[in-house]
């Protein structure tokens, strides 16, 4: 992965953004059933590509001894600073600095759809998960293709998917409708009139933007724009 910016805004935009509401409903689903998992264990959580902003803080300051990896340092920087309980540590996902069957959970949102070897990410998330343990991602599906600030970037089918995950195990995917929303009628037009930049720096704007994607995500349950996805690493 390139060492520049990965994020496409800046580290404490990309955080305003992430705690404004918006893109919730995949990481309610996922820190509810991981805490569901260990109602009374401790439990190591690896999350792959974190950013500035770990992509579960529901989970700090519980049962979680939460470790985050990310290769972008200002990222890391901001990380430190705002979330001191977590472990950050920086790294690539091709090559993680962790020992054999290190994690119950291990996290990659937003992670696959960037990378030139998805095959090898899985076979170290399948090294450094303990026997049965969980591999959560989510990834944009087909609909984005053509949408991405980067056009080399392709969202992911189903079967796609599967694939990738194959070697860890069988993958469990639940449709997420959300997003095409604000990104119809927003996103695209502001950047075509080139008010994107402005735009985004206005948290009220992410604020309506969130409430939006939240009701589109109950009307259109099947439009099916991103993948949430469970894998659970096989036995032996």
């Amino acid at each position: 992965m390139s060492s520049e910016n990965p994020l496409g805004v800046s580290c404490e935009l990309y955080a305003r953004i992430y705690y404004s509401g918006i893109w919730t409903f995949h990481r309610e689903i996922a820190s509810r059933e991981i805490l569901a998992e260990f109602p009374d264990l401790l439990f190591k959580l690896l999350d792959i590509g974190s950013g500035p902003v770990p992509s579960l803080p529901q989970l700090l300051g519980g049962k979680a001894e939460y470790h985050c990896l990310d290769f972008y340092a200002p990222a890391l920087e901001k990380l430190r600073l705002d979330f001191p309980a977590c472990r950050a540590v920086a790294g690539e996902a091709e090559n993680l600095p962790y020992a054999q069957e290190s994690f119950e959970t291990v996290l990659l949102f937003g992670v696959i759809h960037h990378l030139e070897n998805p095959e090898k990410v899985i076979n170290e998330v399948k090294r450094v998960l303990k026997p049965g343990g969980c591999l959560w991602a989510f990834e944009p599906a087909p609909y984005w293709d053509g949408k991405f600030p980067n056009p080399e970037e392709r969202g992911l089918s189903s079967t796609d998917l599967n694939r990738i995950f194959s070697p860890l195990g069988e993958s469990l995917l639940t449709p997420m409708a959300f997003i095409p929303l604000w990104n119809e009628i927003f996103s695209q037009p502001l950047i075509r009139l080139k008010l994107w930049e402005t735009t985004a720096q206005d948290p009220a704007f992410w604020a309506y933007l969130a409430g939006l994607e939240k009701a589109a995500s109950r009307l259109y349950p099947e439009k099916g724009t991103f993948h949430l996805a469970r894998v659970r690493k096989k036995q032996g």
